[in-house]
């Protein structure tokens, strides 16, 4: 038998959810000791739900917390620079083969 892995358990969902949450506080905080600020605020609000066991209420839960990322996203995120959209991204092309491999294209 296979494990169907399309479906993240529900502590994916949440460590996903929470992850994304600081990458957004991320792009908002103008210093390290306002993101230290707001981080500490959202692991409060996550461990303030963590011993809900009504599965109706945790989907509630999950869905408000989507929605209210949704709404706070940044509309320029930082990206980091080596990455597609980062500002080094594909900066510097890659030297000519001949300069790398020296008397590889001559004919004698």
């Amino acid at each position: 038998f296979v494990k169907d892995t399309s479906k993240l358990t529900h502590t994916q969902e949440v460590q996903r959810l929470y992850r994304a949450s600081l990458r957004l506080v991320k792009s908002w905080a103008i210093g390290v000791d306002v993101f230290e600020f707001e981080a500490d605020n959202i692991r409060a609000r996550f461990e303030a739900t963590r011993q809900e066991t009504n599965k109706y209420r945790i989907e509630e839960m999950m869905v408000s917390a989507r929605k209210e990322l949704a709404e706070k996203s940044h509309p320029s995120p930082y990206i980091l620079p080596w990455l597609p959209g980062g500002s080094m991204y594909m900066r510097n092309s890659p030297p000519p083969p001949e300069a790398v491999y020296p008397g590889q294209g001559e004919i004698s």
